[in-house]
């Protein structure tokens, strides 16, 4: 469109179906925008800006998917001037109801079909298989790759490398498929390098021409549009709907050849006045048989009607009780009631789609029964009859069902469990205090082993300390008392008497002297020391003993303690195992009491939920069949209109028919003479059409028509 005129995004943007169409179909000859209503309003804009065209056909905006049926765009673009109308679809994976059915029907009734893959992430499994069996019904479909320059920027692939890794993600996934040809293009690139706006690329919007030809260039658009241009104009429907004028060409031509010859030789001679009379009696003949015939055309289309009638309803009451049925199937299954209620919403909003879809189908069915019994009866052209046929098919198809609210009431369980609840949580609670009376115990256990440990380490101390300690006294020995001796002085009294001098006999007979004398004098020394370190070390010995001692006396308290404390282990592990017993058998009788209430009330939501759905079944159903009546009205309407169409179209040629051979009776030699020469004329003038028709058709079944080749 080299504009931007509508919304590209990953996720869906668009709301309903948008034909872009050649301003040379505008009805005011000028670009302009046409919104039809659901409700069969029509409302025209002449302002075709982006901004305006959004309010119309994008999901953003208010209630468009609702009450917006269509959108026409009419573009003054060279694509859209060459024949060629766009549709852009809400896409297969919509989330608004049916989108993925009018798409598929957009596709069937198109020439080519564009299935898009982002070259960022070159499709997921359900991408292609979505692909796959569109391919089943349709075989126009050419595969875009899109958004390469992004790719390009992520890594150093190049754009055969990307369409590469697309075929061969399709290959691995789906082994025993072929993909439709693939055509790799940076579609905004291009809407850059064409568009008279500053949008937005690699971070600029001022782009020099030398720019856009380079954008325009690398995008690829160039080569992809002139594929699919070829494939539109030389594709297998096109083929036909250029044989078909030709063949209704050559078919008149013929047929009038065929009666300017009989009145050739009618006016030649060649018959007489008995054999026209002959003649006008057998066109008399031929005007009641057609009359007869048209009758008999009359009752066979309408007995057609009113068995597609019929079959069409009998589809709408068989696969909407069908997919019902499924549908609570499905809802057994399901054992939680909040995912009962959030299932019953989402099932709701299938059931609705799945009823437009039964409703589409029948409708389609209709459609196609109807044709094919007017095909049968009329010798008009096809594109004729389509085109009258439109009024009646191309009316919206939409059931209008009213919304559907799930009562979440009928989905709430409140169940009075109270008793059990405080039961139990009162047993947990004991249960909760054996258990710490039983670790207690069995920590008590271990204390008093680990304590036992204790105090044997100790008393072996105490033994290896006596044992140290008399070793070391043994190694002992006491030195005793040594002697040593000692000069001493001491006073001796002399006496001064003597035979030699007798003087000395009277007075102070006595006189003191020091004497030295060697004395043995006892050393303790050696004694006192060996004996102070036997008493230190008999002190250290006692106190380390009391030390060891008092460890031992408070570990034996304590070990008292702990073995007084795990002799009740025992008895706290029963308790706690009969707690526990207790316990699950209040479970067991709860969750049995729950069970039960949640079964009654899973029993009486699927009821609540059943009947939702046989309303919807219902209404869906009315709604379906009056609206299959309304069309049957307007189809036999329609059926007698074309009818009678033709038998006056073909009763007025035989009358005309009559009248000339009648007229022939009476007509005058210049008469004659004037009306062979304009026979003549007009014989020159349909053998040179009917020749060149002919030639045309042989042109056109020359032509190879074109294919989508599958890789």
């Amino acid at each position: 469109m080299r504009e931007k005129y509508l919304d590209s995004f990953s996720s869906e943007t668009t709301a309903n179906i948008n034909f872009l169409k050649s301003v040379k179909d505008s009805p005011t000859g000028k670009p302009m925008i046409r919104v039809n209503y659901k409700d069969g309003k029509c409302e025209t804009s002449d302002d075709v800006s982006f901004e305006n065209i959004q309010k119309y056909v994008s999901t953003k905006g208010i209630d468009v998917a609702a009450t917006i049926g269509s959108v026409e765009i009419f573009l003054d673009s060279p694509f859209l001037n060459e024949g060629v109308d766009l549709i852009d679809s809400p896409g297969l994976n919509g989330v608004k109801e049916l989108h993925a059915d009018i798409t598929k029907n957009q596709i069937k009734a198109s020439h080519a079909a564009i299935f898009m893959f982002r070259a960022t992430q070159p499709g997921s499994k359900s991408d292609f298989q979505t692909l796959i069996n569109l391919k089943k019904s349709c075989k126009s479909i050419i595969v875009v790759l899109n958004r390469i320059d992004e790719a390009a920027k992520q890594g150093e692939e190049t754009v055969e490398d990307i369409v590469n890794k697309l075929k061969n993600n399709f290959k691995e996934m789906f082994p025993n498929e072929k993909i439709p040809e693939i055509w790799p293009i940076s579609a905004y690139k291009a809407l850059v390098a064409r568009s008279k706006m500053a949008l937005d690329y690699n971070e600029r919007t001022d782009h020099t021409d030398t720019e856009k030809q380079y954008y325009l260039e690398t995008s690829l658009i160039e080569p992809f549009e002139k594929r699919l241009m070829h494939y539109i104009t030389k594709g297998e429907k096109a083929k036909n709907e250029l044989l078909s004028p030709v063949e209704k060409v050559i078919s008149v031509s013929e047929d009038s050849i065929k009666e300017l010859n009989i009145e050739k030789e009618t006016l030649n001679g060649k018959y007489s006045t008995d054999d026209l009379n002959e003649q006008i009696d057998a066109v008399n003949t031929e005007i009641n048989g057609v009359k007869d015939t048209i009758a008999h055309k009359k009752n066979d289309v309408a007995n057609a009607i009113y068995d597609a009638v019929r079959n069409a309803k009998n589809s709408i009451i068989s696969d909407t009780k069908d997919f019902k049925d499924q549908t609570l199937l499905n809802l057994d299954n399901e054992t939680e009631l909040s995912d009962l209620e959030s299932n019953a919403k989402l099932y709701v909003s299938r059931l609705k789609s799945k009823y437009q879809s039964v409703y589409s189908d029948a409708l389609s069915m209709l459609e196609t029964e109807f044709r094919n019994a007017v095909r049968r009866n009329i010798e008009g052209s096809i594109s004729i009859i389509n085109k009258q046929l439109s009024s009646v098919c191309n009316s919206s198809n939409e059931l209008f069902l009213e919304a559907v609210e799930i009562d979440s009431t009928h989905f709430n369980a409140e169940f009075d469990l109270s008793k059990y609840d405080s039961e139990i949580a009162a047993k947990q609670e004991e249960r909760r205090a054996a258990l710490e009376g039983q670790h207690k115990a069995e920590d008590d256990k271990f204390f008093a082993e680990r304590t036992g440990t204790q105090i044997q380490k100790i008393e072996n101390s105490i033994q290896a300390t006596e044992a140290q300690h008399n070793a070391t006294l043994a190694s002992m020995s006491d030195p005793g008392v040594t002697f040593r001796k000692v000069w001493r002085e001491r006073e001796y009294r002399k006496s001064k008497r003597s035979i030699f001098n007798p003087r000395r006999w009277f007075g102070n007979k006595w006189k003191t002297e020091i004497q030295q004398y060697q004395d043995e004098v006892p050393d303790y020394t050696e004694h006192n020391f060996y004996m102070e370190q036997k008493a230190a070390l008999e002190k250290e010995y006692q106190e380390r003993v009391h030390e060891l001692e008092e460890k031992k006396l408070l570990l034996e308290e304590k070990m008292s303690a702990f073995l007084k404390g795990s002799r009740d282990a025992r008895k706290y592990q029963i308790d706690r195992e009969e707690l526990e017993r207790e316990i699950s058998e209040l479970r067991s009788e709860r969750n049995e009491k729950l069970d039960k209430a949640i079964k009654k009330q899973l029993t009486k939501a699927r009821a609540y939920i059943e009947s939702i759905f046989e309303s919807l079944e219902q209404d869906s159903r009315k709604h379906a069949i009056q609206s299959i009546a309304e069309k049957e009205e307007k189809l036999t309407q329609l059926a007698m209109s074309i009818l009678e169409g033709e038998i006056k179209d073909e009763l007025e040629i035989k009358m005309k028919k009559l009248e000339a051979l009648k007229s022939k009776l009476t007509l005058a030699e210049k008469d004659k003479n004037e009306r062979m020469q304009k026979i003549e004329d007009a014989l020159s003038a349909l053998n040179t059409l009917a020749e060149k028709a002919a030639a045309l058709r042989n042109t056109i079944n020359s032509i190879e028509t074109d294919v989508i080749k599958e890789l």
